[in-house]
């Protein structure tokens, strides 16, 4: 942005000190950072702190400081369609994903919702990550933004069929805006067929006037995208297929930007997720009720996974460990994608699962779980071994 005002300059300091609790030493001397949630409530201190609380609190439930150490299911790793490709002229990253060719409904089948939204997350605190020290040639300042571009083709009505696709791309959405405020420079959409704009037209009441005025969508017209790409990104960070002249194995430089695929039916059924439900376990939890299981953790760092659906009607499900929330309690959509998730037991003792169905007090639930306990060194124990309740 342009020079800061007397009034804003005022409110920058009136901000820091209102947060100073809350702040890293770096980001209490990061003008930039704190800038974000400002620009974002447009100088509004007490809306901006309150910004930045949400976040503080969201972030901690998340484990959002250590997503940068998790190692994502293989599903995403190949099948899910993104690559740095470089800078732009001001030294911000320059993000490709060809959306239109990631096979959203096989990732979240096998990977599950909460894992593509966390594999999302990584990238872009990767992309955070991949700023920091960097500044930008023309003013010297600090480098918080990244450039986009998202590749719609081959992008389809189908995607648009599951609801538990859309869902999740709209969770998502909520995230990214409630947590990165002026994270993004601009945002190239290209290659939109109209059907996009059906998708687009549920995302936009979820975008904020900041976000939406860096949006510019352009169809199957490559002299016009092109050209507009390449206004702020030199040719030689861009590769071929998106007007640049970058070498790599192929015109897309595949090898740096995964370009995604159908994914395997193998990923359904290898552990990852059960399409067909022939492991599960079906049962009932009545109107009112909850089934809360124990699971005996013996050895520490065991990897405890859990896999479920609900037929037509979301649970509420949380993970406990000595009465306390590790997994936090939340109504899950089960009944449109399967969920799965994982968190590892550093301690030893009794973790309680629970699917909770009290908030209904006339309508019971049908669940379908599988349950599954590595130990550090990958064992599985096998379903007989693990204890549980009702």
């Amino acid at each position: 942005m342009s020079e800061l005002t007397e009034s804003q300059l005022v409110a920058l300091e009136q901000f820091r000190k209102k947060v100073d609790d809350v702040l890293t030493e770096e980001q209490r001397l990061s003008e930039a950072f704190l800038l974000r949630w400002l620009i974002a409530r447009e100088f509004d201190v007490a809306k901006a702190e309150a910004m930045i609380r949400s976040n503080v609190v969201w972030r901690k439930e998340n484990d959002v400081e250590e997503v940068l150490r998790w190692e994502a299911p293989e599903v995403f790793r190949l099948y899910y369609t993104i690559g740095i490709t470089g800078f732009d002229n001001e030294n911000s990253p320059v993000v490709i994903v060809p959306f239109g060719r990631m096979d959203l409904y096989g990732i979240i089948a096998a990977g599950g919702k909460e894992n593509f939204i966390k594999f999302t997350l990584q990238n872009l605190e990767n992309c955070l990550f991949r700023m920091k020290g960097k500044k930008n040639p023309k003013n010297g300042k600090e480098v918080t933004r990244l450039v986009v571009i998202f590749d719609c083709e081959n992008f389809s009505l189908r995607t648009l069929s599951y609801s538990g696709v859309v869902d999740t791309i709209l969770d998502l959405i909520r995230q990214y805006e409630a947590n990165y405020p002026e994270t993004l420079k601009a945002a190239y959409v290209v290659n939109a067929p109209r059907v996009f704009m059906i998708l687009y037209g549920m995302i936009k009441p979820l975008l904020s006037a900041h976000t939406l005025g860096k949006v510019q969508i352009f169809g199957n017209e490559p002299q016009k995208w092109k050209k507009a790409v390449l206004t702020g990104i030199p040719s030689n960070q861009l590769p071929k297929h998106w007007g640049g002249t970058k070498e790599g194995n192929d015109e897309y430089c595949s090898n740096t930007v995964c370009m995604g695929g159908t994914v395997p039916t193998k990923y359904y059924a290898n552990g990852q997720v059960s399409t067909d439900g022939s492991d599960d376990i079906t049962l009932t939890v009545g109107a009112g009720s909850k089934f809360e299981m124990d699971l005996d953790i013996a050895v520490p760092n065991s990897s405890l996974k859990w896999n479920f659906k609900t037929d037509g009607y979301d649970i509420g499900f949380s993970v406990k460990f000595e009465n306390k929330e590790v997994v936090p309690y939340r109504r899950v959509d089960s009944h449109k994608t399967r969920e799965e998730g994982s968190i590892t037991c550093d301690r030893t003792g009794i973790y309680q699962l629970s699917f909770d169905n009290t908030y209904s007090r006339l309508r019971s639930k049908t669940l379908h779980y599988f349950v599954t306990i590595l130990s550090s060194d990958g064992i599985v124990i096998e379903e007989e071994d693990v204890d549980t309740s009702l």
